[in-house]
């Protein structure tokens, strides 16, 4: 067979591709190498989760309006957080990263809250009414 060669333990026949190197190559071996690669070609990741860190935070009652800054130094975009805003309670939540679960001090009308995340200090900002 054109391109074959006889394997060298006698058994069988090996064939080859243009091109293909004669020997086979260990993917991630240094030259020299005999067992190969140094690291295994399959990790075990840990079976539990990650443990949420509770973030730092300020809350300020000023002219009849809470504000909220919660500081997340390791999120990148407002597309990693799940906030949720209710009248008694506030919850801050990025996945593995942190969780923040408020109890407010005073009712708040969170229909009218509003939330902005400033990429560049990395802070989360909720402002809300006092309700009346």
């Amino acid at each position: 067979v054109p391109g074959a060669a006889d394997d060298e333990d006698g058994g069988g026949i090996e064939l080859r591709l243009p091109g293909q190197q004669a020997e086979p190559q260990v993917v991630g071996a240094a030259k020299g190498d005999e067992q190969g690669p140094s690291r295994p070609l399959v990790q075990e990741l840990a079976s539990e989760p990650a443990v949420a860190e509770t973030p730092e935070y300020e809350l300020e009652q000023v002219d009849g309006l809470m504000t909220l800054r919660v500081k997340l130094p390791r999120v990148a975009a407002a597309a990693e957080l799940d906030l949720e805003v209710g009248d008694t309670a506030v919850s801050v939540c990025a996945e593995g990263l942190y969780q923040l679960m408020l109890q407010l001090p005073v009712a708040g009308a969170s229909a009218e809250a509003a939330s902005k995340f400033d990429k560049k200090r990395r802070v989360l900002t909720v402002r809300m009414p006092i309700a009346a």
